[in-house]
């Protein structure tokens, strides 16, 4: 599959306590998915633990029922969840896992689903947002839906917040170090380093 525009569905499922509530052809797909997103060095059992979450978004090629995509989100306390004080104290939403088949990230996949993740917060009056990762791009996009929000006055402002998290995976998630048009994260990637990213909106 080439980088071409690519027609998709994105199919929403809700409340799913663990991977097993899916046949087991739509989790290998997911798995394959995952593991393409990520060159391999996320491990099957690693890839079935994201597959949870109040919310699921499956992306799949409208031609082919190919799963392009997925993110899961969730709901914590940010500061409970992974029992770092420095976070903030109350229930926020959590995007949690996320992959776009390698072949086709860059076309917009990820922004779209996010935005999907975004206005599960605000249906649900959550005014904080919050991921774990090792990407630059990740942080980048995510601000720019942020910003994208705060233009189209569906939310007054946001502060984003940082916290470094030692050794978070054990080992670096991406075949090679990501980087992004502006942003690098001060990370040792090959410890397993993440950033724990917070965004804190003020609504209208």
């Amino acid at each position: 599959m080439s980088k071409v525009s690519v027609e998709y569905d994105i199919k929403e499922f809700r409340n799913i306590g663990s991977y097993e509530e899916f046949d087991e052809g739509f989790v290998l797909e997911l798995v394959d998915c995952i593991e393409s997103a990520f060159d391999g060095n996320i491990t099957p059992d690693d890839a079935l633990k994201h597959i949870s979450g109040e919310q699921i978004l499956v992306a799949t090629d409208s031609a082919s029922e190919t799963i392009l995509g997925f993110a899961a989100t969730s709901s914590h306390n940010p500061a409970e969840y992974f029992g770092i004080s420095d976070l903030p104290d109350s229930n926020g939403l959590y995007l949690a896992g996320a992959a776009i088949r390698k072949e086709i990230q860059g076309l917009g996949l990820y922004s779209r689903l996010n935005r999907r993740r975004l206005q599960l917060a605000l249906d649900n009056n959550l005014d904080i947002i919050f991921t774990r990762t090792q990407n630059p791009r990740v942080q980048e996009g995510l601000t720019r839906l942020f910003d994208q929000l705060v233009s189209e006055e569906a939310i007054r402002s946001y502060v984003m917040g940082s916290v470094v998290c030692k050794s978070a995976y054990g080992h670096m998630l991406t075949g090679s170090i990501p980087t992004a048009r502006e942003l690098q994260l001060d990370l040792d990637y090959q410890a397993g380093d993440a950033v724990i990213i917070t965004w804190t909106i003020e609504k209208i």
